[in-house]
């Protein structure tokens, strides 16, 4: 039994029944309706698009609600982050205080040795440093006096600067230390706050241009809809005439028949191109033993219209 032939023959028919219970103006108005919308959602929707841009505040109030999303969120999470280095650095500290309190109180940086109070964020590295660069700034080149005047706190017979302007400048550098820590921070934070807003802006962008976008090919494809509805309720009322109505059946059949045919011949072209494998031989075989199926290969339109594209 040809399978192929039976197929072939299964569609033919069953396209011309349908072609026949839509009429012309049934088939041709499925056609409309699929084309219309495929060219209203491909062309149509980016002018929707763009005119959702320019002519609605649709995309700034997504934008803006996206943008105060991310910020919120960008916020909290920075925020958890650094609360966490902030312990880590504090836990640190406590590793490494016991050795680091002599060099600070040698230093003149512990509470009442200087005119401004420590930074309690300060960490012994700075202490450390302030220590070295006030005992290389106040000291002569003995480094036995050095010694002696940065643990006292007093000047000696060789230090370089009186008790009075040593302690000063500790101080000083001490300030110079808060000061520059305090604009350390603020620039952290406005950093932190910089690049908050450009990632949830990035983001917000992308957010409002791809609600836009959807909604621009929702609010196209209703229209389109549309449309379609209407052009259907009008050709409902041309077929109301049974004249009409008839003629429409009649031509309808041969419709269906040609569009049968064409799925035939996409099915035809399919197997042109297996032809080498073991399933094409069996299908070339089919065809070659019904006289129709001959026909239909050697004159298959399908395959005509594509081989000039390729030429093209």
């Amino acid at each position: 039994m040809n399978l192929l032939l039976v197929l072939i023959l299964a569609i033919i028919l069953v396209a011309a029944i349908v072609g026949v219970r839509k009429g012309l103006l049934g088939i041709l108005y499925g056609l409309f309706a699929w084309g219309f919308i495929l060219f209203a959602i491909l062309f149509g929707s980016p002018r929707v698009q763009v005119w959702l841009d320019t002519e609605t505040p649709l995309h700034q109030k997504i934008y803006e609600s996206a943008d105060t999303y991310v910020v919120t969120k960008l916020t909290q999470t920075s925020s958890g982050s650094l609360s966490d280095l902030t312990q880590k650095d504090e836990q640190d500290e406590n590793n490494v205080k016991s050795g680091a309190d002599a060099a600070s109180d040698a230093a003149g940086l512990t509470s009442g040795s200087s005119d401004k109070e420590a930074d309690p964020a300060a960490t012994p590295f700075i202490a450390d440093l302030i220590n070295k660069l006030v005992s290389d700034v106040t000291s002569s080149k003995s480094p036995t006096a050095s010694g002696i005047s940065d643990s006292t706190g007093s000047g000696t017979a060789d230090s370089a600067f009186p008790p009075t302007l040593t302690r000063s400048i500790r101080g000083a550098a001490q300030e110079a230390v808060d000061n520059f820590g305090s604009q350390a921070a603020n620039a952290a934070e406005t950093a932190k706050g910089t690049v908050i807003d450009a990632v949830a802006d990035a983001v917000a962008t992308k957010v409002a241009d791809y609600a836009l976008a959807c909604l621009a090919r929702v609010l196209t494809i209703v229209l389109a809809a549309l449309v379609v509805l209407t052009v259907g309720l009008i050709i409902h009322i041309i077929q109301q005439n049974r004249g009409i109505r008839h003629g429409s059946h009649f031509l309808g059949l041969f419709f269906g028949i040609l569009q049968g045919m064409l799925i035939s011949w996409v099915i035809l072209f399919a197997i042109s191109c297996i032809g080498t494998t073991a399933a094409g031989q069996s299908l070339a075989a089919d065809i070659n033993s019904s006289a129709f199926l001959t026909w239909m290969y050697n004159n298959n339109v399908v395959t005509d219209i594509i081989l000039q594209l390729i030429k093209a």
